[in-house]
């Protein structure tokens, strides 16, 4: 062999090996450029949704400075569509709840789509006595049968919920729409779920936390109605008026969880 074939056997390998790690290199240099642009992506998704969450409560403080002003009134916080997008902010469900004075309230914007639906409502006693001042907080699903925004099944955060504060004879009225059965288990018959609470009262012994379920329902079998009866939930009849609007009623029961000992001045008295 001449030298110069030795020569040549020597530059084919390293040639080989120079490829290769050109090769590799530039799979190097390729999956970093991916990592690179994926992370960024992320942290930009991430810092978008930080600005979205600031803007949001932003807009809630800006209406509980219009509130406080006297420019709103606390009814119009859930009820017009622009305050829809933050309906499902807990600071909005707070503010909500301190301004909840009036004995009427929206579940739904104006223009969610659905069924419109009108509840009216009692809270009572055991013994059937009106409660004033009772405090109702009422939350479904939408037409389609999701809780949460972006189609999503978190209750825990309703974007349709409503208080409202008894009248005089304990009564509250809402205005809604028809909830949708549920889109992860459309065999669950639709309902509203409601929560009462006043003063010196509490839910009675051995009652789960208050449905209103509606008559007609397709889903309601005898299965479903024996165990809404034994949650004491309540099974409304359901009429439709002129316009379209459903309507129907439930009476929600408090049990005395206090008793008075020492008589008011009035009562000292006789007054």
């Amino acid at each position: 062999m001449t030298p110069r074939d030795t020569n040549d056997s020597r530059v084919e390998p390293a040639l080989l090996i120079a490829g290769l790690l050109g090769a590799l290199v530039l799979v190097a240099a390729a999956g970093y450029f991916l990592y690179a642009t994926t992370a960024r992506s992320a942290a930009v998704a991430r810092h978008d949704a930080a600005l979205a969450e600031v803007e949001e409560v932003r807009s809630v403080a800006a209406l509980d400075q219009g509130i406080l002003s006297g420019e709103l009134a606390g009814g119009d916080v859930l009820m017009l569509p622009e305050y829809g997008p933050v309906r499902h902010r807990v600071e909005l469900e707070r503010l909500a709840r301190r301004y909840a004075t009036e004995s009427e309230a929206f579940a739904a914007p104006l223009d969610e789509p659905g069924t419109p639906l009108v509840i009216e409502g009692r809270v009572v006693d055991t013994d059937g006595a009106p409660l004033a001042g009772a405090q109702v907080y009422a939350y479904q699903t939408d037409a389609h049968g999701w809780y949460g925004v972006e189609r999503s099944d978190d209750e825990a955060n309703a974007r349709l919920w409503s208080f409202c504060t008894t009248d005089a004879d304990g009564a509250f009225r809402i205005q809604t729409i028809r909830p949708g059965h549920y889109a992860h288990d459309p065999s669950v018959p639709a309902h509203v779920h409601f929560d009462a609470r006043a003063e010196g009262f509490g839910r009675p012994a051995g009652s789960g936390p208050p449905s209103l379920f509606f008559e007609g329902d397709p889903m309601l079998d005898d299965a479903q109605r024996a165990e809404i009866a034994s949650d004491g939930a309540t099974i409304a009849a359901v009429t439709v008026d002129g316009d379209g609007v459903e309507r129907c009623s439930i009476e929600l029961r408090l049990a005395r969880t206090t008793t008075r000992t020492t008589p008011r001045p009035a009562e000292a008295t006789g007054e």
